[in-house]
């Protein structure tokens, strides 16, 4: 079986903003019931995660359902680099900002790849031949770059309002980025 994964991405925060809104964020969840207080090992990535705590399900459209899975909790990260969230095995499509036009994969894989993660690399349209920054491109279904997350595995959709408390808590625009691992 494979996991599902729901990141909230604030691709527009700073260093200093992402620890601040994983901060409230981890206060907000834990302060209402939706996210146990302490960390384990409940997450996908290398990282620890908040297990579900007694109010969890109120964060979704229809009640969790764990079918066995090992994986069923709650990531809150920043970061000082900006990481790519995709969607997993899913995969996506990039398109030029100024034309719409379809990008070469290839060639944005090698403007991506380096020594270290830096959204602000440049890829060069093939059809209007303008070049922009990877992190200004369009890309369907969404994913992104952003120095603070929060991923939620093997859930049901969030639901709207509290996605809305979240951006609140977080004092931060939340884009979703959705995938399976």
């Amino acid at each position: 079986m494979r996991n599902t994964f729901i990141t909230l991405i604030a691709p527009d925060l700073d260093e200093s903003a992402a620890q601040r809104a994983a901060r409230e964020s981890e206060k907000y969840l834990i302060s209402n019931g939706y996210v146990s207080d302490s960390m384990t090992n409940c997450v996908l990535d290398s990282a620890l995660g908040y297990p579900p705590g007694p109010r969890f399900s109120e964060l979704f459209t229809e009640p969790p359902c764990s079918f066995g899975l090992t994986f069923n909790g709650v990531e809150v990260r920043a970061t000082t680099i900006p990481g790519f969230h995709e969607n997993g095995q899913d995969g996506f499509d990039v398109f030029c900002p100024s034309c719409g036009a379809r990008a070469d994969m290839a060639s944005w894989g090698r403007a991506l790849d380096g020594p270290y993660f830096d959204v602000t690399r440049t890829l060069v349209c093939p059809a209007c031949k303008r070049e922009e920054r990877l992190d200004r491109y369009i890309y369907r279904p969404y994913v992104g770059f952003a120095r603070f997350w929060i991923t939620l595995w093997n859930t049901p959709p969030l639901r709207e309002d509290r996605l809305h408390e979240l951006s609140d808590a977080a004092a931060a625009s939340l884009r979703i980025v959705l995938g399976t691992r």
